[in-house]
């Protein structure tokens, strides 16, 4: 499964999702400003993450340029997913 389908499965699976019609939450939807997620839905998107792709989530990385949409999730996400394959490369 792509990052943005297991974002978006993810977050419509979350009590908060129910507030918001799907079709709404498109991928530049104000996720953190609209309440979709708030801190412990990010913690627990973040422990998603780091299991469905083997990525590691610094607290240092956690805020709204990184987690504020879908897309900026996907973007964030894609990049560490790189990173950690080119470090594995170089080893």
């Amino acid at each position: 499964m792509d990052v943005k389908t297991s974002v978006r499965e993810f977050l419509l699976s979350t009590s908060a999702a129910s507030t918001v019609p799907a079709e709404e939450i498109t991928d530049d939807y104000p996720l953190l400003s609209s309440g979709l997620l708030d801190s412990l839905a990010v913690y627990t998107l973040v422990v998603h993450l780091e299991k469905a792709f083997g990525i590691t989530v610094r607290d240092q990385e956690l805020h709204p340029g990184n987690f504020g949409t879908i897309e900026l999730i996907t973007e964030f996400t894609e990049a560490k997913i790189h990173a950690l394959a080119e470090s594995r490369e170089s080893a």
